[in-house]
């Protein structure tokens, strides 16, 4: 909006040196006849844009998708490195557990010893007390 002073110079009356106010206000260029192919144009202009979105959209999706499928599959090679690595190792901890089966000696069962009376490795034929009991009767010289 713009204002204009303009000074009167009117000859007659009390009208003379009064300052008017007018106003100019921008309005729109008005064509005859071009107003419905400038509506088309514009229309036609609208839907081109949205056509080129649409591909965009498309576009950057398969990127998208393609970029999260190459890192499914880098995931899964990796997935499967590791899975070769652990049944590895699980066939090599059973065959340790098949050999410590294999040469570990049987547990003895421990029986009740006649000279010690306790529940123990050995028996009466060999027990420790009896063979340290008989050599302190022989450092003596009884026998």
């Amino acid at each position: 909006i713009e204002e204009y002073v303009s000074e009167d110079n009117y000859v007659g009356g009390g009208f003379r040196g009064k300052k008017r106010k007018a106003t100019v206000t921008a309005g729109k260029l008005q064509t005859v006849g071009s107003g419905i192919p400038n509506k088309n144009a514009h229309g036609e202009c609208l839907r081109v844009q949205n056509q080129m979105l649409r591909l965009q959209l498309v576009r950057k999706t398969k990127e998208l998708e393609a970029e999260q499928i190459r890192r499914l599959e880098l995931e899964l090679h990796f997935m499967k490195k590791e899975n070769e690595f652990l049944k590895k190792q699980l066939e090599e901890f059973k065959a340790e557990n098949e050999y410590y089966k294999k040469t570990a000696k049987p547990q003895k069962t421990r029986r009740l010893c006649g000279f010690c009376k306790e529940y123990v490795d050995h028996d009466f034929r060999n027990c420790p007390e009896r063979r340290a009991s008989a050599c302190s009767e022989e450092d003596d010289g009884s026998i």
